[in-house]
């Protein structure tokens, strides 16, 4: 919430010294609303990405415009949608400015974007194209060694297998997250690995997998990250009823579906 306050500031300032928008900063807004579930902030961030792209004939910022059009899209359940600008997205990318874009904006979108149709395909009931496009977007990561991008394919790719329904592939990249955050400091993205890694381990250790699940939870809501508790909610709610404890179980679906549906 603060990082969202300060960018918001910051842009007003901007508009005070008659500034032209920052790409920069339209950018960083627009995860920290996403973080936050402010869906529609989010969208409108990623059209003046577009705007500003077209503009400035920027071919970086036109791939960022369409990424962050894309993931919230995704994230608000319009996969469709979100597959389309995602699509465009890698359409635009050129691994010749990947550094440039690493630089700029903190990842490599050629990695992330396929990460992100992967789970859109998914969900659009495409499973092997899913499958395709998130091994190549985890070996690209892997190629190109950038630690939070290579963070955020793995976590994806925990994701995937965990919807699919390959547990042990899950815990292998949940565990591989929580390393490289531990070497490169990515809070966020071990929290989040902490759930998925007690999602594997539910299969064959429920009461670790669930205090696994609850210790990631506690980890992501004190970071402020509140848009994945509906996910988070369900997971944890469908081990407890594994271990016996179905009432608890039935207020966290209760509470998730609420909270999705505010």
């Amino acid at each position: 919430p603060e990082v969202l306050q300060t960018l918001s500031r910051a842009q007003t300032l901007n508009q005070q010294l008659a500034k032209p928008p920052d790409p920069l900063l339209l950018r960083a807004a627009a995860i920290a609303a996403l973080n936050l579930g402010k869906f529609q902030q989010g969208l409108a961030f990623g059209d003046q990405l577009l705007q500003l792209a077209d503009e400035q004939d920027d071919p970086t910022l036109l791939v960022e415009g369409h990424y962050v059009l894309g993931v919230t899209l995704s994230w608000a359940g319009s996969f469709t949608r979100s597959r389309v600008q995602l699509e465009q997205a890698l359409a635009g990318y050129d691994p010749m400015y990947s550094a440039s874009h690493i630089s700029r904006y903190s990842q490599d979108p050629g990695v992330i974007c396929r990460c992100r149709l992967a789970f859109d395909l998914w969900c659009l009931g495409y499973v092997d194209q899913a499958q395709r496009a998130q091994n190549t977007g985890l070996a690209q990561a892997q190629a190109l060694g950038h630690p939070f991008s290579l963070a955020y394919a793995l976590t994806w790719d925990a994701m995937l297998h965990g919807v699919i329904g390959n547990l042990n592939s899950v815990l292998k990249s949940a565990d591989a997250v929580i390393a490289l955050s531990e070497q490169h400091h990515l809070g966020l993205w071990s929290s989040w690995a902490t759930v998925l890694r007690g999602w594997a381990l539910t299969e064959r250790e429920p009461q670790q997998g669930v205090a696994e699940i609850r210790r990631g939870d506690e980890q992501m809501r004190a970071k402020g990250s509140v848009f994945l508790q509906p996910f988070v909610s369900f997971l944890l709610a469908k081990q407890l009823v594994k271990v016996g404890q179905i009432g608890h179980a039935i207020d966290l679906v209760s509470d998730a579906i609420s909270s999705a549906n505010s």
